[in-house]
């Protein structure tokens, strides 16, 4: 309910049915443990009396016990067969292990770190670890990550990875280095030291584990060094190389047109105990005699087997006879204009091969370049001689005229001037193909020009626009007129010429008159377009009157009071009073209100109002206020104290006619007492609204894991005899063990203010993890097992296989696993945490290879994704059918049966319902007959928990 005062108030009202003549109640215990639910809710009806229950689970008994989390709804009738309805929340209160460890790291790599963990609880609780260990603690580790699995008396289970590092021990390594000075056999050497000293082990880079290096050749070698606690230290040393190798150089003769009279004089150095072979078996220093050609040589250095090779070059000389040429430039850039006519003296007979392949003596058609020329006489001797063939083609230039656009139109023009004038060809950006431009915008233009050789000179000219030059100054005049404005606008133009004008308010005069009060825009253009914008104020010097007032009060009533009010500034105005009076000045007039409104000359008006007191001079009034501070009761009160005390009456603005008013909401209350004489006096008194708010502050703890455990804390501004009422209704200022969802509340202060607000609680999927062993890769030395988990990998932080030992990646996010089937019963348990902290564990037991394999999933989610919707039975190649399959719920009545039906196909398993409706999440009970291939048969039985 909300108030004129939009003041709020909630309040919740339970309809009950009159006709039933008992009620009851239910004490809610939750469910507390991780493996076998035990939840109960325990009714007590009164009177005592014979009745009947039927349950949302499908139970008939009065209370119920071992219950999972969830809602439960119960329908109790009497004999007569009136029922009541009532619906109870079983909630989640799962006690996790908390751990804390303590690690020893090990040493140099061996089995001698420690773990020693705090767990809270601290009794009860079963351990089991990645290395197969069941105690609390660890000792004697190598160092590497290991995994603890720690099981409260509730079943409830913490996983967690504990780290213990490895330690090495402090030793130095030095080493004194030899560099190696041959290059036949190596004699470098490392002379290791160690510190401090001891036995210790050596392994070089080379392969050597000696502490010392003989006979190395240059270069870097690491050594590790181990102790005998196995403790390592590497470190990496280089041999110099500190060889002297021969430095060669030559004196070389040429050979004369192709005869064997070149010569080659070695240089060596240094020259000591040295040996040559070169590339044409000469043993010598030096190469006499021999033709033109490239000879290499090995030198060797006997003393220290170092050897060195290079290469010679002995040219070939022809001076017989003498090449010349005369060339003629390129003059075209479309064809080949250039030419080479060559002589040869003496004149003879010779051979001539160009380098671009021609033979013949004279070469023409040529583009602008370089050409090589080798000319051999009969006698074998050549020469060779490079000619230029320059490119002479004359280069248009261009200069360019250029007059701007104006304002943004197309005036402007291109004039070019072009040397060599005649023969060129033209072509534009703007497709024209003329020397000149007309007509322009302001812009780039690119041009072409083609001469007459065929050849191209290519420019961009930049067309400018030149703007406006129209200059606008104006002389506003203010409004001073409250009803025809007045302002205007002289606008003055330079400069003087033919122009139009627009303005902003849609007038095209060059001036404006009667202008109210505001801003105005013009633009003006001439006849090239060209224009000027300019903006003006009129402001507003309005002068409204301002009154001042003189009142006489009545008295006892009499119309003998009177106001004198004076305007300024000074001038003639009109009056209308309220009374319908035209006069500057009221007289003889009766107590109470007035208004007067005086109006100017320049239209300009004020209105005031004025009260009239009656004075009563026989008595005097006063008063004591207490103002409102209630959202529900008003609760403001007003005392009157009359002065002298006598007979008197009371008319109060609200019609009260008593003395004292009490029970007031926020307000002005005015109030005239009258006395026996009739004479009166008003008095008026304000009742301020001095509610206190409430102000509200909120903590969300999410709902984590899919589990009823987030809450809504409030904190409440001022915080004593506040009430709650939740939507799911909840009386308290906190909302505990929720699931997701959205959850009201209004909170009532003690002065019946309310505050009213909705909240989202977040929380996390809850994770469901089931393992099965899939059928078509499973063979009788090889089991495929699959962890089917409704939640992405990329949202796990651990998923783990074990035992280890069976999987070839326990600890990794493995989804899928391929073992060899064990030899004995084995039971494989796969456990999953992700990255919000939830935890699910899966279990299943594997028969050994001598036995038909059967397998049956112990948890099935049929909420309709597609994955592990239905609960079925599994089975190997040596399974023909299942016989007959039941399920049962945990107080045995008989929800679901199939018989006949062959294993691996889900179609064929139960879907979570009884009777087409939904089974809530809870245990059950199922039971199987199956018959084997060779016509044997197998009974077995267990739970399935079915959660959504």
């Amino acid at each position: 309910m909300t108030g004129s005062n939009g003041c709020t108030a909630t309040e919740l009202f339970n309809i009950i049915n009159t006709n039933s003549n008992f009620s009851f109640n239910g004490a809610v215990l939750p469910n507390t443990s991780c493996i076998a639910p035990n939840g109960s809710i325990d009714l007590t009806l009164t009177p005592a009396g014979s009745y009947s229950f039927i349950w949302s689970s499908g139970a008939s008994t009065e209370d119920l016990q071992n219950l999972s989390a969830g809602n439960y709804s119960v329908t109790v009738s009497d004999i007569n067969n009136c029922a009541l309805v009532e619906s109870y929340s079983i909630q989640d209160i799962l006690s996790y292990p908390i751990i804390s460890s303590q690690v020893t790291p090990s040493s140099c790599g061996n089995s001698n770190g420690a773990i020693d963990i705090n767990v809270i609880p601290a009794n009860g609780n079963s351990y089991s670890w990645s290395n197969g260990s069941t105690g609390e603690d660890q000792s004697n580790l190598q160092a590497g990550n290991y995994f603890v699995t720690v099981t409260s008396l509730n079943g409830c289970m913490t996983i967690d990875t504990i780290s213990v590092g490895n330690q090495n021990s402090i030793f130095t390594l030095t080493a004194l280095t030899t560099p190696n000075s041959s290059c036949i056999n190596s004699n470098g050497s490392i002379d290791l030291s160690i510190t401090p000293s001891g036995t210790y082990s050596y392994v070089w880079s080379n392969g050597a584990t000696t502490e010392d290096l003989q006979n190395m050749a240059a270069g870097s070698y690491t050594v590790t060094v181990t102790d005998i606690l196995n403790c390592f230290s590497s470190d990496t040393f280089l041999v110099a190389d500190n060889i002297s190798i021969p430095v060669l150089s030559a004196n070389i003769t040429s050979a004369n047109c192709g005869a064997n009279n070149g010569s080659i004089d070695l240089i060596v150095n240094p020259i000591i105990n040295t040996t040559f072979l070169w590339s044409n078996t000469g043993t010598t220093e030096d190469l006499q005699n021999i033709f033109h050609g490239s000879y290499s040589v090995i030198v060797t250095d006997t003393t220290n087997g170092c050897q060195v090779l290079d290469t010679f070059n002995v040219q070939n000389i022809n001076n017989n006879f003498s090449i010349s040429a005369s060339t003629v430039p390129n003059t075209s850039c479309t064809s080949q204009t250039g030419s080479i006519d060559l002589t040869i003296a003496p004149a003879g007979t010779y051979t001539f091969i160009w380098s671009n392949g021609f033979t013949s003596e004279d070469l023409s058609a040529l583009n602008p370049g370089s050409y090589t020329v080798t000319v051999t006489d009969n006698a074998s001797c050549s020469s060779s001689a490079v000619f230029i063939v320059d490119n002479n083609t004359p280069i248009t230039t261009i200069s360019t005229g250029i007059t701007p656009s104006t304002c943004g139109n197309n005036n402007g023009v291109i004039d070019l001037t072009i040397n060599p004038s005649v023969g060129n060809s033209f072509l534009w950006s703007n497709g024209a193909t003329t020397e000149d431009l007309q007509n322009l915008v302001s812009g780039i233009y690119s041009l072409t020009v083609t001469g007459s050789n065929g050849c191209t000179t290519s420019d961009t000219v930049f067309v400018p626009d030149v703007g406006s030059t129209i200059s606008l100054s104006a002389s506003p005049t203010a409004n001073t007129n409250c009803v025809l404005p007045n302002g205007s606008i002289d606008l003055t133009v330079a400069p003087a010429g033919t122009y139009t004008y627009t303005w902003s308010n849609g007038f095209s005069s060059e001036d404006l008159t009667i202008l109210s009060p505001g801003i105005y825009s013009v633009t003006v253009s001439d006849s090239n377009s060209c224009s000027s914008i300019g903006t003006y104020s009129i402001d507003d010097q309005t002068v409204f009157p301002a009154i001042t007032d003189n009142i006489s009060p009545s008295t006892c009533g009499q119309n003998n009071g009177q106001i004198d009010i004076s305007i300024t500034p000074a001038g003639n105005y009109q009056f209308i009073w309220s009374n319908g009076d035209t006069n500057e000045d009221l007289q003889n007039i009766y107590s109470g209100t007035y208004m007067v409104t005086v109006t100017g000359d320049n239209g300009c008006s004020a209105s005031t109002t004025l009260l009239v007191q009656n004075t009563n001079s026989n008595f005097s009034i006063s008063a004591s206020t207490s103002d409102n501070t209630s959202c529900t009761t008003s609760n403001g009160a007003i005392n009157l104290s009359i002065v002298p005390s006598g007979t008197y009456n009371f008319l109060w603005s609200n019609g009260a006619t008593s003395e004292d008013l009490q029970n007031l909401p926020a307000g002005i209350y005015t109030v005239t007492v009258t006395d026996l004489s009739n004479c009166s006096t008003q008095g008026s008194y304000i009742l301020a609204d001095n509610v206190v708010n409430l102000i509200v502050e909120e903590t969300i703890t999410p709902a984590l894991c899919g589990d009823a455990n987030g809450r809504i804390d409030l904190n409440v501004t001022p915080p004593a005899g506040n009430n709650f009422i939740w939507s799911d209704g909840t009386t308290n200022s906190s909302l505990e063990n929720i699931l997701p969802g959205i959850y009201s509340v209004t909170v009532t202060g003690q002065n019946g203010c309310t505050w009213s607000s909705a909240f989202t609680m977040p929380g996390s999927e809850k994770i469901e993890l089931d393992l099965e062993v899939d059928a078509i890769q499973t063979t009788d030395q090889f089991v495929t097992i699959k962890a089917q988990i409704n939640v992405p990998i990329t949202a796990l932080d651990t998923l783990i296989w074990l035992p280890e030992n069976l999987f070839n990646c326990p600890f990794e996010f493995c989804p899928e696993q391929t073992i060899a089937r064990p030899s004995q019963q084995t039971e494989i348990i796969v456990m999953v945490v992700d990255t919000n902290g939830c935890m699910a564990q899966a279990r299943l037991l594997l028969d050994d290879e001598s036995n038909p394999q059967v397998f049956i999933p112990n948890v099935f989610s049929p909420n309709g994704d597609g994955v592990n919707d239905l609960f079925t039975i599994y089975g190997n190649k040596d399974v023909k059918e299942i016989v007959e399959m039941r399920i049962f719920d945990r107080w045995g009545n008989f929800v679901y049966m199939n018989t006949h039906f062959p294993p691996n196909e889900e179609n064929y398993g139960w879907d979570g319902s009884f009777r087409n409706s939904n089974m809530n999440p809870d245990v059950f009970a199922y039971w199987a007959r199956v018959q084997f291939v060779d016509g044997a048969e197998g009974f077995y039985k267990g739970d399935i928990t079915l959660v959504r």
